[in-house]
């Protein structure tokens, strides 16, 4: 029991720091996250020469430039996107078309996070993977202390 308040002043400075580090890593996307996932998705439909409602997620400039009816995402805000909207079934149709199963949970949070943080990212769905691949996303460059690890450490 008298080892745990030396740890917990050992751990202080580092959970001080590491905490917010952890929890901006999930807080934040790019889109070599999203890219994935529009991927496997939605670049069936929307990508080519002729994509449904003019509208291609194939590479960062299309996504910024919307489709037929303009822009789908509007950076900082989520909610204000049509994007948003169709993915969660809020506006009809819901996308993607070709599903039951939609996106999971965790898709859908990746893709709010990469509109809430600025739709920052690589150019193309092809450059997001290559460069991905071999490092490490920036969720899994911190520990995940926010679940706990360490934490009760201090406060037992």
């Amino acid at each position: 029991m008298h080892a745990v308040k030396p740890l917990c002043r050992t751990f202080a400075p580092f959970l001080a720091v590491a905490l917010p580090l952890a929890a901006h890593a999930q807080s934040t996307a790019t889109y070599a996250d999203v890219a994935p996932i529009f991927d496997q998705h939605c670049v069936l439909c929307h990508s080519g020469s002729k994509p449904a409602a003019g509208l291609r997620l194939d590479a960062l400039d299309t996504v910024l430039k919307g489709g037929a009816k303009g822009p789908v995402a509007k950076a900082g805000a989520p909610a204000e996107g049509e994007l948003v909207r169709r993915i969660m079934g809020i506006s009809q149709p819901r996308m993607p078309m070709t599903s039951p199963p939609f996106l999971s949970d965790n898709d859908v949070a990746t893709i709010e996070r990469w509109i809430a943080g600025g739709l920052d990212g690589h150019r193309t769905a092809a450059e997001a993977r290559k460069k991905k691949r071999g490092r490490l996303s920036p969720t899994h460059r911190t520990p995940d202390l926010a679940s706990g690890y360490g934490v009760a450490i201090c406060t037992v």
